[in-house]
């Protein structure tokens, strides 16, 4: 019991090596108390980090057709040489230049026109261009024995053919007068010539009725 209350026994080494360690200690302690108070380590930057999703990846290209099995090579038939074609001839047309027309003539001048009508007198004696016919005895003057003149005015168209009488004296008998009106009819004449144009004119007839005629 009395071995194991002794105290323990230092050997030299021992305490220099604890000498030493207690020295560290000491001046370790001192270095720190002569530091200068160290500042404040400023917080770094919240980042912020967004998760991309990586883009699909495109679908793998088709693959190139296979090539298709060699075609054995044609036989191309040997083809006659052409047989030459005659070049038609070219035919160069010299434009000919057309004679130029005259003018034409030039209208003739109208025509003069006629001379003026001469004044025409109102009554002119015609000329007869045949015997004209006897007149008819109207029985009832014959039966009665009455005699007389008839004058009349006439007109003559362009051929010569009365168109019109006027009994201008009568002969006092009616059946006389008008005997002598349906007779002038008959009677034909040269037409009146005025600048060697036939027009129409206005001439006197005188009928007479005797019973010694008869």
């Amino acid at each position: 019991m009395r071995a194991n209350n002794q105290e323990p026994t230092w050997s030299l080494s021992d305490k220099a090596v604890m000498g030493l360690i207690i020295g560290l200690h000491a001046f370790a302690i001192w270095y720190f108390m002569q530091r200068p108070a160290a500042e404040p380590t400023p917080e770094p930057p919240i980042m912020q980090v967004a998760m991309i999703m990586p883009p699909d990846e495109p679908p793998p290209p088709p693959e190139p057709p296979k090539p298709p099995p060699p075609q054995p090579p044609k036989v191309v038939p040997k083809t006659p040489p052409p047989m030459p074609v005659e070049q038609p001839k070219v035919v160069t047309e010299v434009p000919v230049q057309k004679p130029i027309a005259p003018p034409p003539p030039a209208p003739p001048a109208p025509p003069a026109p006629p001379p003026p009508m001469p004044t025409l007198p109102s009554v002119y004696k015609l000329v007869l261009k045949e015997q004209p016919p006897k007149p008819t005895y109207p029985r009832k003057a014959l039966k009665d024995q009455v005699e007389g003149t008839v004058s009349m005015l006439l007109t003559v168209d362009e051929h010569g053919v009365p168109i019109d009488v006027q009994i201008t004296k009568g002969s006092g008998s009616f059946d006389l007068d008008t005997a002598a009106r349906v007779n002038a009819m008959k009677y034909r004449f040269i037409p009146y010539q005025a600048n060697g144009v036939a027009v129409k004119m206005k001439t006197t007839l005188d009928i007479v009725f005797k019973l010694s005629e008869q």
